[in-house]
């Protein structure tokens, strides 16, 4: 009888392991779903504040007096950044081009060349309004920045 009972005490012993390894395997699954879904929601915000991140960098670094500029582009708004240097003055422009927006830096009296565009990221929609004297509001389809010039009007 003795032995009978340790034979259903090993038993039961198994089946409590096998529940626990198994609930322990399905936590795992889970739990490495929900982690690859979080890092990839991440990345998503990730690419979409880059864009306007780079925007508004870029309109940090160039914003001296007369120097931001709203232009046109190949397919809408561009921004022009000027930069006068010793050897003449030069743009810094950032435009849409073929679901692109695109940079490039090129002397201010010289044409668009998009074909020859560094892409800066991809995007359907990119707008540029002057809201006041010194607030530019940069659009793409991934949101919106508003950037405050400091040093005078929005050309």
């Amino acid at each position: 009888m003795r032995e009978e009972q340790g034979k259903h005490l090993h038993g039961y012993t198994a089946a409590l392991l096998g529940i626990f390894a198994a609930g322990f395997l399905l936590l795992v699954v889970f739990g490495t779903k929900i982690y690859l879904q979080t890092v990839a929601g991440q990345n998503s915000n990730d690419d979409r504040r880059a864009l306007l991140t780079y925007l508004t960098t870029a309109v940090r670094a160039y914003d001296g007096q007369d120097a931001v500029v709203i232009g046109a582009g190949p397919e809408g708004d561009a921004l022009l950044l000027r930069d006068t240097t010793a050897d003449g003055s030069y743009e810094h422009r950032i435009y849409l081009y073929r679901g692109n927006l695109v940079e490039e830096y090129t002397p201010s009296d010289g044409a668009l060349s998009p074909d020859s565009a560094e892409i800066l990221g991809q995007t359907d929609t990119f707008t540029i309004e002057k809201e006041g004297r010194t607030l530019l509001r940069m659009r793409t389809e991934q949101g919106s920045v508003l950037v405050h010039l400091r040093s005078g009007e929005v050309g």
